[in-house]
């Protein structure tokens, strides 16, 4: 059975589940020349947070942690090419 867990105008162009499947990584691209914010969503309430990337550009992956403590993603530093690869707890 499916059921509708997030509904948006704009386009999510990434989707995390953590392991205990109480929160998302939702990052959304609302045009092509607007910036794109990383979100977590719980999905047990529904509360959606903006999470702060402003040091960061174009965040291209994110992942939970298996322990599910804090999650990784890929980012450009801003202004720059330099990719990092980082854990958030």
């Amino acid at each position: 059975m499916l059921r509708e867990i997030y509904k948006v105008e704009e386009m999510v162009t990434l989707f995390s589940v953590s392991k205990d499947t109480n929160l998302a990584l939702i990052r959304t691209a609302p045009t092509v020349f607007k910036e794109r914010k990383l979100y977590l969503y719980n999905l047990k309430t529904g509360k959606k947070e903006v999470l702060k990337t402003d040091n960061y550009g174009a965040i291209e992956h994110a992942f939970f942690s298996p322990d599910n403590q804090g999650f990784f993603f890929t980012a450009r530093e801003s202004g720059s090419y330099i990719n990092n690869f980082m854990l958030v707890n």
